[in-house]
Protein backbone atom coordinates (compact mmCIF):
# COMPACT_ATOMS: atom_id res chain seq x y z
CA UNK A 1 0.00 0.00 0.00
CA UNK A 2 1.38 3.36 -0.97
CA UNK A 3 -0.05 6.24 1.05
CA UNK A 4 2.17 8.93 -0.45
CA UNK A 5 -0.05 11.94 -1.06
CA UNK A 6 -0.54 15.59 -0.32
CA UNK A 7 -2.42 16.93 2.67
CA UNK A 8 -4.01 20.35 2.98
CA UNK A 9 -5.46 22.43 5.77
CA UNK A 10 -8.06 23.83 3.37
CA UNK A 11 -6.52 27.30 3.64
CA UNK A 12 -4.04 26.96 0.79
CA UNK A 13 -1.28 25.24 2.78
CA UNK A 14 0.04 21.84 1.69
CA UNK A 15 2.39 19.17 3.00
CA UNK A 16 3.54 15.86 1.55
CA UNK A 17 2.59 12.64 3.35
CA UNK A 18 5.01 9.76 2.79
CA UNK A 19 5.21 6.26 4.20
CA UNK A 20 8.18 5.60 6.45
CA UNK A 21 9.49 3.28 9.15
CA UNK A 22 8.44 5.40 12.14
CA UNK A 23 6.04 4.05 14.74
CA UNK A 24 3.29 5.99 12.97
CA UNK A 25 3.99 4.60 9.48
CA UNK A 26 4.16 8.02 7.84
CA UNK A 27 5.63 11.49 8.07
CA UNK A 28 4.42 14.85 6.86
CA UNK A 29 7.01 16.93 5.03
CA UNK A 30 7.49 20.47 3.85
CA UNK A 31 10.48 21.61 1.87
CA UNK A 32 12.36 22.34 5.11
CA UNK A 33 10.72 20.35 7.96
CA UNK A 34 9.23 16.96 8.78
CA UNK A 35 6.72 15.74 11.34
CA UNK A 36 6.71 11.96 11.97
CA UNK A 37 3.09 10.88 12.31
CA UNK A 38 1.62 14.32 12.88
CA UNK A 39 1.98 18.04 13.01
CA UNK A 40 4.31 20.38 14.75
CA UNK A 41 3.09 23.15 12.50
CA UNK A 42 -0.04 24.18 14.36
CA UNK A 43 -2.49 22.66 11.89
CA UNK A 44 -5.61 21.52 13.70
CA UNK A 45 -7.46 19.95 10.76
CA UNK A 46 -6.25 18.46 7.50
CA UNK A 47 -7.29 16.14 4.70
CA UNK A 48 -5.53 14.07 2.07
CA UNK A 49 -5.83 15.28 -1.52
CA UNK A 50 -4.69 13.92 -4.87
CA UNK A 51 -1.83 15.52 -6.78
CA UNK A 52 -4.28 16.83 -9.35
CA UNK A 53 -6.02 18.88 -6.63
CA UNK A 54 -2.75 20.62 -5.68
CA UNK A 55 -1.80 23.86 -7.42
CA UNK A 56 1.04 23.49 -9.92
CA UNK A 57 3.29 25.95 -8.02
CA UNK A 58 3.02 23.76 -4.89
CA UNK A 59 3.77 20.59 -6.87
CA UNK A 60 6.86 22.25 -8.36
CA UNK A 61 7.99 23.13 -4.85
CA UNK A 62 7.27 19.78 -3.13
CA UNK A 63 7.07 16.89 -5.65
CA UNK A 64 10.77 16.09 -5.14
CA UNK A 65 9.89 14.91 -1.61
CA UNK A 66 8.15 11.85 -3.04
CA UNK A 67 11.51 10.71 -4.44
CA UNK A 68 13.38 10.86 -1.13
Amino acid sequence: MNSDSYVTDGKGNYLVQVEDDTQFGFSLLSDDQSWPGGFGSGWTTWQCVTKTAVPRRIRKQLDWLFEE
